[in-house]
């Protein structure tokens, strides 16, 4: 026995009498022209035409299904959400500020008892010396002194030691056009 069809517009239902002429009826038969033939390379599904048999669906058919999770709405409010503030970009940090930076973190030192002169080591000096590394224009380094003494010659001889003995970075182009001066400490502790 085929199925019912139900009840719509465009297939009412008879009255009692026709009941089984309604239980005989086929369905409308949908009428499927065929695709042309795909030269690609791809490989894609062609649609599969709908079989006679099936069902026309109802309006009661083509409303979405809800379950009873997704018909609970949710009664909080919806955190409010602002729009983030644009910040203006950051101006180009100076050359000079970054470049003295670099230098101070290679040059800055705590020399310990291993490697102090014998001598201050003897007389427990300490101290920190204040290393200038004097620039000229054109990038290269004029001079490398002692700014501030520890009052110790001999300590502030082994900090210049120190200073003479790295590998600085080269001068950023944007300070090669003028003298400029970058000082570092070289501190000398015997705890």
């Amino acid at each position: 026995m085929k199925p019912e069809l139900p009840a719509t517009a465009a297939n009412p239902v008879p009255n009692a009498s026709d009941a089984q002429t309604v239980a005989k009826a086929e369905p409308p038969a949908t009428s499927v022209s065929p695709t042309p033939p795909v030269s690609s390379s791809k490989t894609e599904a062609s649609p599969t035409p709908a079989s006679p048999a099936a069902k026309p669906e109802s309006p009661a058919d083509a409303a979405p299904k809800t379950t009873k999770k997704s018909a609970r709405t949710n009664t909080a409010a919806a955190p409010k959400t602002t729009p983030k503030e644009v910040q203006p970009p950051k101006p180009p940090a100076d050359p000079l500020a970054v470049f003295t930076g670099e230098i101070q973190r290679l040059g800055s030192r705590v020399l310990g008892p291993s490697e102090y002169p014998a001598e201050a080591k003897e007389k427990a000096w300490e101290g920190t010396s204040q290393v200038e590394v004097r620039f000229a224009s054109g990038g290269y380094i004029r001079n490398i002194i002692v700014g501030d003494s520890t009052g110790h010659m001999l300590l502030d001889e082994k900090a210049l030691e120190w200073a003479r003995s790295l590998q600085y970075p080269d001068v950023p182009a944007e300070l090669r056009e003028r003298d400029f001066t970058v000082s570092f400490p070289v501190v000398f502790r015997l705890r």
